[in-house]
């Protein structure tokens, strides 16, 4: 059984956007989902979309108010919610769900991946992670040049810096050996450092373009799943071609 769990952006959800029909044709075909957003829809939303459980994101941040933030990039604000989304994967995992976590910048695979990890770790056995996307997000408070959380993900999982972040879950929640990424175009000169100390497997486009996406592919697949219980997926739309998805890149 397939549990969507949605983070839509601050544009919102209507019955017509991708991320609706996305979870329409999902549950069309037998799954169950629950949308979760950061701002009031049409309140026939979830009946029109059949979905079973309807949660807005201002009842899941509530209580977080008055807690300090990051002045600039609200790092404290991200692992709450990471922290949140951790704990529904794991559940809807123990339910025997495979969930599928919407919407956000790759920040929130903090929680999702996490949340894998967890319930995996919970029985003995490591998670094999790819990572899909254009970017490395392997920096640290230490190589960053921007500050932005969504470029530290993969950094936190692995169980480096910021603290804050990789203690979601149980750190370290990926190990590099298990971690591969995938489609890889654009790395800041001090991340490439870190990435070539830290032992995960990279392809880059490059690579894709030079032995095509389904060599690649069982490539990264064999990588990640070896010594492992599962694969988790994570997918940033920036590693698509920029023609395709032009509005998704920083």
């Amino acid at each position: 059984m397939t549990a969507v769990v949605g983070f839509a952006g601050k544009g919102g959800v209507g019955k017509t956007s991708l991320g609706a029909l996305f979870l329409k044709s999902l549950i069309a075909g037998g799954k169950k989902a629950i949308l979760v957003i950061d701002s009031d829809p049409n309140e026939s939303l979830p009946v029109v979309l059949g979905i079973e459980k309807f949660v807005r994101m201002s009842d899941i941040v509530k209580g977080y108010e008055g807690k300090t933030m990051h002045p600039e990039k609200f790092a404290e604000d991200i692992r709450d919610v990471c922290e949140d989304l951790c704990e529904r994967v794991r559940a809807l995992m123990g339910e025997g769900r495979v969930p599928i976590a919407l919407g956000g910048d790759h920040s929130i695979a903090m929680g999702s991946v996490a949340g894998t990890a967890k319930y995996y770790q919970e029985r003995g056995q490591q998670i094999g992670l790819l990572w899909v996307d254009a970017h490395g997000d392997m920096n640290t408070p230490e190589t960053t040049t921007s500050g932005n959380v969504h470029g530290m993900p993969l950094a936190a999982l692995l169980g480096q810096e910021p603290s804050e972040l990789s203690a979601i879950g149980t750190s370290p929640s990926v190990q590099a050996k298990h971690a591969v990424l995938v489609g890889v175009r654009n790395l800041d000169d001090r991340e490439k450092d870190q990435i070539r100390a830290s032992g995960v497997h990279v392809f880059t486009m490059k690579d894709v373009d030079r032995e095509g996406i389904a060599r690649i592919a069982e490539r990264a697949i064999a990588l990640a799943g070896d010594g492992t219980g599962g694969i988790h997926v994570s997918f940033d739309l920036d590693a698509c071609d920029p023609t395709f998805a032009p509005g998704v890149g920083t």
